[in-house]
Formats: structure tokens, C-alpha cells, sequence
């Protein structure tokens, strides 16, 4: 499934349902560096290399009689996704640093967010950037499922989300019926592709706190957003806070001042008084002077 459809979830309530009494340990296959998943996953006793200076018993330990979940497994190197499909068909492993093997009982749920396979050719997708094992793959799949993105859920479900997401946000407090009927239609006609549900719960925690819907490829585009600052609206475009061109390591981060100085103007369409500009930005009525002087 896509980023934010659920996976980890749905894992978490397969693990829950199937009645194993173990933990349920995810982890995310993307965040190790190569040369440490291994020890991470399979623990390492004490002084088997430089900094072990603890006997360390694993995450696969610690799934034991449970589930362990195996987020972006594609995004694991070669040699490391070998190892670990070595450890699924024989169940033992080795700590490193001992002789020693030990067996393992664990429920193993995988994930990957960007089809394996080219659906024209039915064989693995030739132009990912990474790649999971053929073995690996049919060891680990005979049961598969697919999360459909959140633009392909149908309009009730999409209404029970947005209802939870409020509810729980709010502590009972407020439900979907805050949102104006416009706002609700927008939010089901969404297509939400940057993040599915955490997306949308992001924009709904927005909206509730500054009543202001602001979407995220929207908010990073070169366009006028509608922002709400002690009730007043105001156009804002995103080069008032960072121009994302170009080689990263030479972006230049604006000040504060330099970013006061571009919204002296903005506020200014507004239609409000330089006290009032000057309470905003915190900045002195001389200041605001001869910053609109400047602009002229």
C-alpha cells in the first residue's frame, strides 16, 4: 500500500486477532544503516565488536511468540535480505559474535509502499531503486493483501475516518458535524496522493486549529495561500519563507527579519494601520517606515 493507507495497522490488528501472545515489534527496514540491521535484528553478545559493551538480545527476541513486522522490506540490501531469508526457512539465527543457534517462533508480516512488479510484464519492477530477492519475496508472500489509497475509499468510509480522526483529536469533544458542508465535500472529493490517511488527518488538524484548509502540495506549490492570523485572512506565497531550487546544500534560510520585511507589504493590502502591522511583527513604527519606504 501507499504511504499512510494503514499497513502498520492493519499488521498491528492481524497480530491482535490471530491470538499469539508475543509482542508485536515493527521495523522500519529503511531507517538501519546496512551494517547495523543485522545486529539490531538479531542481537550480539557482549565485546563481539567495538561499543558492545551489553549483551544485546534482539528484535526477533524480543517478537518471540508474536508478530514481527517488516516495514519497506524492499529498502534492505542484498546481503542482509539473504541473511534474513536464511533465518525464515531454517527458524534459527545466531546472535553475532556467537556459535551458538537459537530457534524462533514469529509471526513475520512485510510491507512495501511502490509495486514489486511491472504489471505490463508480470515481472519485477526493473526501474525501482531497490530491489527485494526473488526467494525472499515467495518465502515471505503467501498471503497477500492491498490497501487501496484513501482516494478509492468509498464515501461512507471516508466519512467514518474523518469522524473518528475529530473525535479522538478532540477527546470526544467535537464531531464531524463542526465541519461546514463545503469543507466536508472538499475532504471527500480530495485525492490526498502526498500521505492517505495521515495526510488527511494533518489537514483536519489544521483546519480545527486555525480554521484555515490548507492542503500540503498546496502549501509548498508557487501559489497564494489563505492563511488566518488572529482572524484576519491574507495572501501568503511560499518564496516568502524559502525558494526550494536548486542544489540543496547552497539554499540560503532567510532570517526573520528578511521574512518580516516581505509580509510589511502583504499586510499592508489588508488594509490595516502600521500599529496594528507593528503589534503583528513586533517590530517598531520606525521600522515599519522605512521598511515600506524601501519598497516603493
Amino acid at each position: 500500500g501507499e504511504t499512510g493507507t494503514g499497513k502498520e495497522c492493519i499488521a498491528n490488528a492481524i497480530h491482535i486477532l490471530s491470538g499469539r501472545e508475543g509482542n508485536f515489534v515493527p521495523i522500519n527496514c529503511a531507517a538501519f544503516p546496512e551494517d547495523l540491521f543485522l545486529s539490531e535484528l538479531f542481537g550480539y553478545k557482549k565485546g563481539a565488536f567495538t561499543g558492545a559493551f551489553n549483551p544485546y538480545d534482539g528484535l526477533i527476541s524480543e517478537a518471540e511468540g508474536g508478530t514481527l513486522y517488516l516495514d519497506e522490506i524492499d529498502k534492505l540490501s542484498i546481503n542482509n535480505q539473504a541473511k534474513l531469508l536464511r533465518a525464515i526457512e531454517t527458524g534459527r539465527y545466531r546472535r553475532i559474535g556467537e556459535t551458538k543457534f537459537q530457534e524462533f517462533d514469529v509471526r513475520i508480516i512485510s510491507s512495501v509502499n511502490t509495486p514489486l512488479f511491472d504489471p505490463e510484464t508480470g515481472n519485477f519492477a526493473i526501474n525501482k531503486p531497490f530491489v527485494l530477492l526473488r526467494d525472499l519475496y515467495f518465502r515471505i508472500s503467501p498471503l497477500k493483501l492491498s490497501l487501496p489509497p484513501l482516494r478509492e475509499w468509498a464515501l461512507e468510509d471516508k466519512t467514518r475516518l474523518i469522524h473518528q480522526i475529530i473525535y479522538r483529536s478532540t477527546d470526544g469533544e467535537k464531531t464531524i458535524s463542526v465541519l461546514p458542508r463545503d469543507i466536508y465535500e472538499t475532504l471527500m472529493d480530495y485525492p490526498w496522493k502526498m500521505g492517505n490517511i495521515r495526510e488527511l488527518r494533518n489537514t483536519l488538524l489544521n483546519y480545527l486549529y486555525t480554521e484555515a484548509l490548507i492542503f500540503e502540495e498546496d502549501f509548498w506549490r508557487e501559489t497564494t495561500l489563505e492563511y488566518r492570523a488572529g482572524g484576519l485572512k491574507f495572501p501568503i506565497t511560499s518564496d516568502v519563507f524559502l525558494e526550494l531550487k536548486g542544489d540543496p546544500r547552497k539554499i540560503k534560510f532567510p532570517t526573520f527579519d528578511e521574512i518580516k520585511f516581505k509580509l510589511v507589504d502583504i499586510l499592508k493590502e489588508t488594509g490595516l494601520s502600521k500599529e496594528e502591522i507593528r503589534k503583528i511583527l513586533d517590530i517598531s513604527r520606525g521600522t515599519v517606515d522605512n521598511w515600506l519606504k524601501r519598497k516603493r
